[in-house]
């Protein structure tokens, strides 16, 4: 998704988001970037660990169907214009 340019709009919007928080204002460019950044990885593995245990898999054979469904559902997220992909507000 990196490399397929799909994340681009979140950064884009996230990053204005951040601008209006005041203590995040002092904060260099390449810092910015990487929270952005750590934040996207945390709300994906957060995001996939919740549809793990709402599929109530069998065993990890499971695991390639599930992450196909998950994948196509960020992917459908992260193409619109207006994508802030956040972490789900709660954890199953």
């Amino acid at each position: 998704m990196w490399e397929e340019g799909l994340v681009k709009s979140h950064f884009y919007n996230r990053f204005h988001i951040i601008l209006t928080v005041e203590d995040r204002k002092t904060l260099p460019f390449e810092e910015q970037m990487l929270l952005i950044f750590f934040e996207l990885v945390l709300a994906l593995v957060i995001d996939l660990n919740n549809m793990w245990i709402e599929e109530k898999p069998l065993d990890l054979r499971s695991y390639p169907p599930i992450f196909s469904k998950f994948e196509t559902k960020v992917q459908r997220s992260l193409k619109q214009d207006d994508c802030c992909y956040l972490m789900a507000t709660r954890i199953v």
